[in-house]
């Protein structure tokens, strides 16, 4: 991975200092993975949610183009609906040097709060001049967590096991613990082959991830869907 003789900031989001919320990140990492754990993030430090709010833009890419540059420049200066933050979160495999030259402005005269938040595989597509205006995140997927240790143990156990299991973590977890695991939960299943989901069942424990964003998601329910999603070996 190139080094780039600039200054350019590093930064871990950290739920107990909300307060240093910079204007612009850059997430390497998992699509998947990264915007489930900045849903979190700023439910629980901001209420800020995803679904049914118009200041909370998310587009995914393959390239990110000129024209999806310039459809962002004309949203970012307009007020919050509610006079709150506006969120812009980006999800591309790489992005035009055009589209990153028309979101300079953006990132050198930031709007108050407006907040970015670019998710790609690698920072090595971007211009070093962009880069310079990031918060720079890796979003380590092989880390190794309490949560990943209790999903590894979820996908290894019967349905049985699972269901108490779930049971158990609706009555004592909160929301945002819950949410931890099934994203610890999806990271073993993409690891563990001999447990690997069907593409339908991924899509459907991504919905679930993203159901316990909601104000007041059945818990309980949403964790005995996935405890049957993850076949039995």
């Amino acid at each position: 991975m190139a080094l780039f003789i600039l200054f350019v900031h590093y930064f871990i989001l950290n739920p107990m200092n909300p307060k240093q919320l910079h204007h612009a990140y850059l997430i390497e990492g998992d699509r998947t993975l990264a915007i489930s754990y900045i849903e979190s993030f700023l439910l629980d430090n901001f209420g800020i949610e995803r679904r049914g709010n118009p200041d909370f833009w998310y587009s995914e890419h393959e390239t990110f183009s000129i024209a999806d540059g310039r459809a962002i420049a004309g949203r970012y200066v307009e007020r919050a609906f509610d006079g709150g933050k506006k969120i812009f979160v980006i999800a591309t495999r790489t992005m035009t040097h055009e589209a990153q030259n028309s979101l300079l402005k953006a990132f050198e005269e930031p709007t108050p709060d407006t907040h970015f938040f670019i998710i790609s595989p690698s920072r090595s597509s971007f211009l070093p001049t962009l880069l310079s205006r990031f918060y720079i995140v890796r979003h380590d997927e092989h880390s190794t967590t309490h949560q990943d240790i209790e999903a590894r143990k979820f996908v290894k156990s019967g349905y049985k096991a699972r269901l108490e299991k779930a049971k158990a973590m609706a009555e004592d977890a909160t929301k945002s613990e819950a949410k931890d695991f099934l994203i610890a939960l999806l990271k073993e299943t993409r690891k563990d082959t001999s447990h690997r989901l069907i593409p339908s069942a991924e899509r459907e424990l991504v919905e679930c991830i993203s159901y316990l964003g909601d104000r007041a998601p059945s818990v309980k329910l949403i964790l005995e869907r996935v405890a049957l999603l993850v076949p039995v070996k």
